[in-house]
Order: structure tokens, then sequence, then C-alpha cells
């Protein structure tokens, strides 16, 4: 292991987690409440930007040292167990996705739901331009999360 290993794990552990807590989610908050709607979607573009640099910086460590791939996840494997998963991940959206239509339709389900996430409010998105990037930080931290937390930290 190298010491840039250490400081992404300390960076990654430590640092990004202070940051998110103390500073950029309360910043948000204080934002939204003062009516800077604007923040949620600078906020976004922040975190899919800074997770893909953490991604490349990554890789292109992996690459530098010489490292296999597949230490970080990072390999394609035809056995049963990825059509499991693959059959699995197709019907938990399945479920997912009937769940979701039946409380789109139901005010009751909408009331209800909306009880759910008022503590989480505030950081979902409220326009459509905020639901297509709100979209995009789901995609992008579902590959940048995987390469960094189950990947990397699993690997230090």
């Amino acid at each position: 292991m190298s010491i840039v290993d250490h400081i992404l794990f300390g960076v990654l552990v430590v640092a990004l987690p202070l940051f998110a807590t103390i500073y950029m989610f309360p910043r948000l908050l204080r934002a939204l409440a003062a009516g800077n709607t604007g923040l949620r979607l600078f906020t976004y573009n922040r975190i899919i930007i800074q997770g893909w640099i953490f991604f490349l910086l990554i890789l292109g460590l992996w690459f530098w040292h010489g490292r296999p791939f597949g230490d970080l996840g990072l390999r394609f494997d035809w056995r049963w167990t990825f059509w499991a998963g693959l059959a699995l991940a197709a019907a938990a959206g399945l479920v997912l996705s009937v769940v979701n239509y039946r409380y789109k339709t139901s005010e009751e389900g909408r009331a209800r739901l909306r009880e759910q996430l008022k503590e989480i409010a505030p950081f979902l998105p409220h326009s459509k331009e905020e639901r297509n990037r709100f979209f995009l930080v789901g995609v992008t931290a579902g590959v940048w999360e995987e390469v960094l937390f189950r990947g990397f930290l699993l690997w230090y």
C-alpha cells in the first residue's frame, strides 16, 4: 500500500462524512430555509462530480500500481450467480415499480409517503430539473460508490 492509499482511506472514511455532516447539508438546509432552492441543484452536481473524481482517482491509482482491477470488484463473471443476481434485481425493480404506482395513484398513499419522507424532504428534488439531476446522482452513485466503498475500502 502506498501513502496515497492511506490518505484516500482517511478522506473517504473521515473527511467526506464530516464535510457532508458539518458543512454541506447544514448549508443546504439554511439556504432552503432562506428560499434559495438553487443550492439543491448545486449540491446534486457537487455529489456527482466529487464521486466521479474519486472514482477516476482510484482507477488511476490502480493502473499506476499495476493492481488487478478485480480487487475493486471490476470483473465480469458469467456464472450462475450473475444471472441469479440479475433476476433478483429485476424482481425487486418490479415490486418497487408496483408499490410506487400504488402510492402515486392513491391520495392516501401519497399522504403516507409524504409523512414518511418529511425528514429528508429538503434533500429530495422539487422540480423536473432537480428530478433529472437527482436521477443522475442515483445512477452515478450506484457506480462509483460500489468501487469506492465495496471495492477500495474492502481491499484496504
